[in-house]
């Protein structure tokens, strides 16, 4: 009998957690679809605007790395959704710059992995699995699906991509003095510099298309 009102309020705490974690796991869902959903539309009126197939993944992936940033400023995560849907949007880029802007699949995929190898996503997941206190596998999923984009436009924007983030996460490490950075941010506006770069100097940073 003793032990009845414990277990009493012990289950309605267990169904809290429960519903707390669906309701937690829909919200994130439903981030991903609504900026999976503006993803698709910019690249549409991006491709109109430009004429060339490789705006679409460069301004799919800018628009979720920015909802990337807001939600891991607002939460300290970045959805699976987000980083699932710029991975998709790497995939498309690849399929479409080759069959599009008609070059060839070796060059284009060889540029894809040079960017995904230049922005350091190798080294900071090697260190998310050494270290996973010292930064998210979200940011590591992220940074590795940005650096794949800017591959398609220019490979070595990929270094910018991460010394834009990196010198953005030490300006929060100063201003927060000591709390907890989140590096979502760093690297939205990395990979808009990075593009910036990688249209700006295309050539210079191991482009083809001037």
């Amino acid at each position: 009998m003793g032990g009845s009102p414990a277990q009493t309020e012990a289950s309605p705490s267990t169904a809290d957690l429960v519903t707390g974690a669906v309701a937690d796991s829909s919200a994130r869902l439903r981030i991903g679809l609504i900026a999976t959903g503006l993803a698709v539309a910019a690249a549409v009126v991006a491709i109109a605007i430009s004429g060339r197939c490789v705006a679409a993944p460069l301004v799919a992936a800018g628009v979720l790395a920015v909802v990337a940033a807001v939600s891991d400023a607002r939460t300290g995560r970045i959805p699976n959704s987000i980083t699932s849907a710029v991975a998709l949007w790497v995939v498309a880029g690849v399929i479409l710059v080759i069959g599009l802007d008609h070059r060839s699949a070796a060059a284009v995929i060889g540029s894809v992995l040079a960017g995904l190898v230049l922005s350091g996503a190798p080294f900071l997941a090697t260190m998310w699995v050494v270290r996973p206190s010292v930064i998210g596998g979200g940011d590591v999923k992220l940074l590795s699906g940005l650096g794949c984009t800017l591959g398609l436009l220019a490979p070595y924007a990929a270094c910018v991509l991460v010394l834009v983030a990196v010198i953005v996460a030490l300006v929060q490490a100063v201003v927060a003095r000591g709390r907890h950075v989140v590096f979502g941010p760093g690297l939205a506006v990395g990979y808009a510099v990075a593009v910036a770069a990688g249209l700006a100097a295309n050539e210079v940073l191991g482009g083809r298309y001037l």
